[in-house]
């Protein structure tokens, strides 16, 4: 199996549910007085970890200081509750036990949420950036926190599905086209991994990071590809100056079923030409699963388009960018695309004529599912890639598929999703009351 995660993250940003530590504190000494129960507390825990608060953790040592004590203090709390529960005869009062270890459970969540998440998000923007973390801007903390977010959920989590290369993908709308001349010293791009178009009047950049290693270790790959990020320039500056609205961020773990284990087979896939050429608005697709007749699909449309496509790649997923390449993701053809394809998948795709939207679809027994946060929305191929962030999730459903957009609001009252079925066509309307509660966190 492989893994995909990803998410959508814009230079205005979701600020989540702002939540002060003196509440915290507060809910401690009122848990501990008998006057608030700890699913309000782990509640409040969750919502820390929302954007604003996090902006605010960044920029002030009053606040890490604060959050470290507030940890240490649910700590001691939790270890309470546990010395509790083991005074419990657990055959005369089983109920009562149960429920003890469950709210010690909760507290050791809470606790971790703000010693380790928390905090390690903010050491790992500083191992990522190339400057003093106090530098960034609020935009530039919260575009970072939401890429570490889909690195984490492949390192170490989905990696465990396979790991013999690990992709990610960042689609950039830009503000202003006319300051993109700095971004690339001399005009040099390297056409593997940037990509600088012009469609439908959008300015759009796409960075790929690729690695790949039969041989290695849980969290090596994602480490490569952290370095490739800090070291790359033209992202970096995009960030720093904010002249980006909007950016798509797709990752993939890979276990080789079709094709070598090498970088070209690394997903994401494009539909570039012969030599990397670009003679199509860019298609890039992740995915989990295989298709059967991958080889008859990508020679009917290079017969349709008598055009030749890379034949560096050797994976069934080439057949996905090249048999969408000019459709619209949003028609009748791409239903029938879809449909055409034969096998069990799960696939996230990115198109520069659909940019700030991933396109998944699902037919067959891969997992795919949403995630829902107070400042986010991401997906994965398991539940494990999205509990850093989201508490919150649905499952995606055989021969359906799902536009993410910057659209879509996180968690709200008024949160609504639309599920597309490939089959019939028809529309499945999600909202607050579907959603089920995730009771995994990655403690």
């Amino acid at each position: 199996m492989c893994g995909i995660s990803g998410t959508i993250v814009n230079k205005q940003y979701n600020s989540g549910v702002k939540v002060n530590p003196d509440e915290l504190s507060i809910l401690i000494q009122n848990i501990k007085n008998g006057k608030a129960d700890i699913d309000q507390l782990l509640e409040k825990a969750w919502e820390y970890k929302s954007n604003v608060n996090f902006i605010r953790y960044v920029n002030s040592k009053a606040e890490r200081d604060s959050v470290t004590n507030i940890a240490n203090k649910i700590l001691e709390l939790a270890n309470h509750y546990l010395s509790s529960a083991k005074k419990i005869d657990k055959r005369s009062s089983p109920q009562l036990f149960v429920k003890k270890y469950e709210e010690y459970e909760k507290l050791l969540d809470c606790n971790w949420f703000l010693s380790h998440e928390v905090k390690n998000w903010y050491n790992d923007i500083t191992d990522l950036v190339n400057c003093n973390i106090s530098e960034l801007d609020d935009h530039s903390i919260i575009f970072f926190k939401s890429l570490l977010v889909i690195i984490n959920s492949i390192d170490n989590r989905l990696e465990i599905r396979g790991r013999d290369s690990f992709g990610i993908s960042i689609q950039l709308i830009m503000e202003d086209d006319k300051r993109l001349d700095h971004l690339i010293p001399d005009g040099q791009v390297d056409k593997d991994k940037c990509f600088i178009e012009n469609v439908n009047k959008n300015q759009i950049i796409t960075l790929i990071f690729k690695t790949a290693n039969r041989i290695g270790s849980l969290g090596d790959n994602a480490e490569v590809i952290k370095k490739e990020i800090k070291s790359n320039q033209i992202l970096s500056k995009i960030v720093s100056e904010g002249i980006y609205k909007t950016a798509t961020i797709v990752a993939h773990t890979r276990w080789a079923s079709v094709g070598k284990i090498n970088i070209p087979n690394c997903h994401p896939i494009d539909n570039t030409g012969q030599d990397g050429s670009k003679d199509f608005p860019l298609v890039l697709s992740c995915m989990n699963g295989d298709i059967y007749n991958y080889k008859s699909i990508i020679q009917e449309k290079e017969k349709e388009l008598n055009y030749k496509f890379n034949d560096d790649f050797s994976t069934d997923c080439q057949a996905l960018p090249i048999s969408l390449t000019n459709i619209d993701f949003k028609s009748e053809a791409f239903t029938h695309i879809i449909n055409q394809n034969q096998g069990s998948y799960a696939i996230a795709l990115q198109s520069s004529m659909h940019p700030g939207e991933i396109h998944l679809v699902k037919k067959g027994k891969q997992g795919l599912y949403v995630g829902i946060s107070y400042d986010q929305i991401m997906f994965a191929s398991d539940v494990y890639g999205l509990i850093e962030s989201c508490r919150y999730f649905i499952s995606i459903g055989t021969e359906q598929t799902l536009c993410l957009s910057d659209q879509i609001s996180p968690l709200n009252n008024n949160f609504s999703l639309t599920i597309n079925t490939t089959d019939n066509n028809d529309d499945i309307i999600i909202n607050k009351k579907h959603l089920k509660t995730t009771n995994i966190t990655t403690r």
